[in-house]
């Protein structure tokens, strides 16, 4: 037998008593949870009974109990709240764990100083970064259940390597193992469907074929995952002290890079499809365009939609306690700003880049924003999903969604009728997904390519309860859409409303301001004179001479230096209003004036200034 494997079984073999053999013997040490009661159903159903101590070591050592058993702790109670997920707080528990605490201390285990789901994470991943894809029941109880120390794994990993590389090498050490029987009975049974697939976040194991894997599709976050961890967690306690105890038993939240992410609520599919048959869900546009000048509320406009005609109650229908309204929306709704650097690897799919730990560099594959909603809305049909792509005049949309945006007409639509709320809840499954749209989808789908060699290839479509909505402002070139995509979307203007505006006034003047607008321009031949009209929403708050200035000021400047209008063209504008600039000789007088009234507090005496004091009786 290779020397490295001989001086790591030396190194492994610990004497003991502990366990169910009274008499001391040689044996290879492990971390091990007992899986007697370890699911979710049978913490919960022991801590409700709390009738046997013998039976609530595992809800003590996850921090459900206290110590002594007695009484449940924050997080325990937590377990027993309406309408929780109790998947999120048992997977929190075990990121929490630590081999062994105070709370259960026998035999040698003490020497171990390790987080066992960190562990077993980061050497499965620094595995596959490895070319290892998967390791056995045997390999992961031979060489990772017995990691003592976060700095060992390279070590067992190379162990691992060594005996995958010559069997019989790997038959002599199974052979030298003491007390191998005995050492094995800790993973008998059902234990590692247990533990991996059911409690711990991420990590599957396949009885069918023997298979302990990653469930992750972006090594480098989780890489970030693991290091921030141990930066923030793993140096912090004394682990048998009171504040380790209270860290295990409290209920810890910590959103970056998801370490302990917030319980949300759980949501059953008959829940699901209850409040869905309560939803007032009938509007007929799937892809709708507001266009108009900035200011007319053409956001607004959306959240009126949104609220009244998809995500609002029938008569007499109840918010639900477990899936409201707000949480619908929440979940189901995306607004993306676009922007001229937006690109479709931050939409769709793009290349993430990691270092291994072998200073190797490392190509992920990085699903975008509205990737992910397309492919929720698949997995979850029965209730709307919302994409709102605001300015979209900023880029290309054609480059932004790539070939799926030719899918967005009706007749290309493919309708999903059955939800799968366990294929996205934690972690989206892009290959199920792929699966129901070549079931589904027919000739309406597009393959979209692996963009790194050990990435899968994605099947998606447009599903029938997506929803894209984009606002758009006005363009220099009169182009707000590529012509190919325009005659997709149901095109609505939206122009100025002074009847939103409380101070009649105020409302007045923008009244007769943008009349004033359309006529010039009008006369002036211009093919499009509305792309020069003033929104309504930078006046709904001007209630006196100053907020007015302040609004004027803005609308000088859009004049300027946006729609860049000669200064005799604006001042013929405004000389059809109640507020002339007659007597001024261009803008820099202008803005001058209104900044020194409105920003400045001077005190000043002009025909302007006057003209506005007057519109509020000053």
């Amino acid at each position: 037998m290779d020397q490295r494997l001989i001086d790591y079984i030396s190194s492994m073999t610990l004497e003991t008593n502990d366990g169910m053999y009274s008499e001391e013997k040689d044996i290879f040490k492990n971390f091990y949870l007992s899986s007697h009661g370890a699911t979710l159903s049978d913490i919960i159903s022991r801590m409700g009974a709390r009738t046997d101590a013998r039976t609530l070591a595992t809800p003590r050592i996850l921090g459900f109990l206290t110590p002594d058993g007695s009484s449940r702790t924050d997080v325990g109670n937590l377990l027993f709240t309406p309408c929780i997920n109790q998947k999120r707080i048992l997977y929190n528990q075990y990121k929490k764990w630590h081999y062994l605490n105070r709370v259960s201390n026998r035999g040698n285990s003490r020497l171990f100083n390790i987080y066992p789901y960190w562990i077993i994470l980061e050497f499965l991943l620094m595995a596959s970064e490895s070319g290892i894809d998967y390791i056995d029941n045997e390999e992961f109880m031979y060489f990772v259940s017995t990691i003592r120390n976060r700095t060992d794994i390279p070590n067992h990993l190379s162990l691992l390597q060594l005996v995958r590389a010559d069997r019989q090498q790997w038959e002599e050490f199974k052979n030298g193992v003491p007390s191998r029987e005995m050492f094995l009975t800790r993973f008998g049974g059902n234990y590692l469907q247990v533990i991996l697939t059911e409690c711990l976040e991420y990590i599957s194991y396949k009885a069918e074929n023997n298979q302990i894997a990653l469930t992750i599709n972006d090594p480098e976050f989780f890489s970030n995952q693991i290091e921030y961890f141990y930066k923030q967690y793993g140096d912090r306690f004394d682990y048998a002290s009171d504040e380790y105890i209270n860290f295990l038993s409290s209920n810890t939240q910590d959103n970056t890079f998801n370490i302990f992410p917030m319980a949300d609520k759980a949501v059953s599919e008959a829940t699901i499809t209850k409040v869905a048959g309560n939803l007032i869900n009938n509007f007929p546009y799937r892809n709708l365009l507001l266009k108009g000048v900035p200011g007319t509320g053409k956001s607004r406009e959306l959240d009126l939609i949104i609220n009244d005609k998809m995500f609002a109650l029938k008569d007499k229908s109840a918010d639900d306690p477990c899936l409201s309204l707000q949480d619908i929306k929440n979940q189901n709704i995306i607004r993306i700003n676009v922007h001229s650097g937006l690109t479709n690897a931050e939409l769709m799919q793009g290349i993430g880049v990691m270092t291994t730990t072998n200073s190797e560099i490392r190509y992920s594959e990085k699903q975008g924003l509205v990737f992910k909603h397309i492919a929720k809305a698949i997995l979850n049909p029965s209730l709307p999903y919302v994409i709102i792509l605001e300015e979209v005049q900023e880029n290309n949309l054609n480059r932004l969604i790539g070939d799926l945006i030719f899918l967005i007409e009706e007749d290309r639509r493919t309708l999903f009728t059955s939800d799968h709320l366990d294929k996205f809840r934690d972690q989206i499954d892009y290959e199920y997904v792929s699966q129901l749209t070549v079931e589904r989808a027919g000739v309406n789908k597009i393959l979209l390519p692996s963009l790194v060699e050990s990435g899968k290839e994605i099947t998606l479509c447009m599903p029938a309860n997506l929803f894209l909505f984009c606002t758009s402002n006005y363009r220099e070139d009169k182009k707000i859409m590529e012509d190919n995509l325009l005659r997709r979307f149901e095109v609505l203007e939206i122009y100025p409303d002074a009847g939103a505006i409380k101070n009649g006034a105020v409302a007045t003047f923008l009244t007769q301001l943008n009349e004033s607008i359309l006529s010039t321009f009008i006369e002036r031949q211009d093919l499009h004179p509305d792309r020069f009209l003033i929104g309504h929403a930078i006046w709904l708050g001007v209630n006196d001479a100053k907020d007015f200035a302040r609004a004027f000021n803005k609308v000088s400047i859009d004049f300027k230096d946006l729609k860049e209008v000669e200064w005799p063209t604006f001042q013929a504008i405004l000389g059809k209003t109640g507020v002339s600039v007659n007597n001024l000789g261009s803008y820099k007088e202008l803005t001058e004036l209104l900044q020194n009234y409105y920003f400045r507090g001077t005190t000043l005496v002009t025909p302007l200034i006057s003209n506005i004091e007057n519109l509020f009786n000053v």
